[in-house]
């Protein structure tokens, strides 16, 4: 398709059909099928006859552009969104640790020049760090706050530490006395815990070492969080999260609970405080 929104064929580059319905293909068919053109006439219709399989649902009789459970879920996708943004926003603004603020590290290793300490160590003590930048990355979505997403346990770095005392901040580390810090799991919002096939309880904290830490003295900057509800942005990650080709099937599609939806809506709303706030409760059986 052009520019302008028309129809360009690739093969005559005549406007107004595409390739499949050429009428140079058809008429090269009609006089020689065993030639290119007519081989690749015939080939399309072929396509064509096939019956359609949709790419989000894999269900047969019509496509991903025409599919009810896409266009259901994509709704779903953009308000859970629009509200996991907004409450992430709130505590951003009202409880985030600002720029200038000392974070203890829970459980990170470091190196004081001499010796490595990490928190299997009875003299371990965790290290405090001052937070240098703080920053809200761009592509988070609602899918952190659901425990059987990929993003619960992938959260992005939000802010750096220049740890005081220690050279290094583990034993990977290229930038000394620099560490990182994600997002802490935030009631109602980040959870903590979460249920494994098998009965496996899985905590954040301990897989997700840079989720843990604590602000001991918070900073006097301001974080700009106006970005994090803008509402083209949201529009457009959903529109691309659920375009194709893409990964994002009926399978991999996660939603709030109605309970979780509410919650939020009242903490946003000033109806319900952080600390009145709750995770959702973990499966009871390992059929889910």
């Amino acid at each position: 398709m052009s520019w302008s929104g028309t129809v360009t064929c690739s093969n005559c580059y005549t406007r107004g059909h595409n390739i499949t319905s050429c009428p140079d293909l058809k008429a090269a068919w009609e006089k020689d099928p065993g030639s290119w053109p007519g081989k690749m006439w015939a080939s399309y219709q072929a396509r064509k006859a096939q019956p359609k399989t949709c790419g989000y649902c894999e269900e047969e009789g019509h496509t991903r552009a025409g599919c009810v459970y896409k266009k259901r879920h994509k709704q779903i996708y953009g308000e859970d969104l629009l509200l996991f943004r907004h409450a992430l926003a709130k505590w951003v603004r009202e409880e985030a640790p600002k720029p200038g603020a000392l974070i203890r590290m829970d459980g990170l290793a470091y190196n004081d020049g001499e010796h490595w300490y990490t928190k299997d160590q009875e003299s371990y003590v965790p290290p405090v760090g001052l937070l240098m930048s703080i920053e809200v990355p761009q592509m988070i979505t609602h899918y952190t706050s659901i425990t059987d997403s990929g993003e619960w346990m992938g959260s992005p770095r939000i802010g750096s530490l220049q740890l005081l005392g220690a050279r290094k901040a583990n034993r990977w580390s290229y930038g000394h006395h620099l560490a990182s810090i994600t997002f802490p799991d935030i009631p109602g919002i980040i959870p903590r815990y979460a249920k494994r096939w098998g009965g496996t309880i899985v905590d954040r904290r301990e897989r997700l070492e840079a989720s843990s830490w604590e602000t001991v003295s918070p900073g006097h900057s301001t974080i700009e969080v106006q970005d994090m509800v803008n509402l083209d942005w949201i529009k457009n990650w959903t529109k691309e999260h659920f375009a194709a080709p893409a990964e994002n099937t009926l399978g991999n599609f996660r939603e709030y609970t109605d309970e979780q939806r509410n919650q939020m809506r009242m903490y946003i709303n000033g109806d319900l405080s952080l600390s009145e706030m709750k995770d959702p409760e973990l499966p009871k059986s390992d059929s889910y």
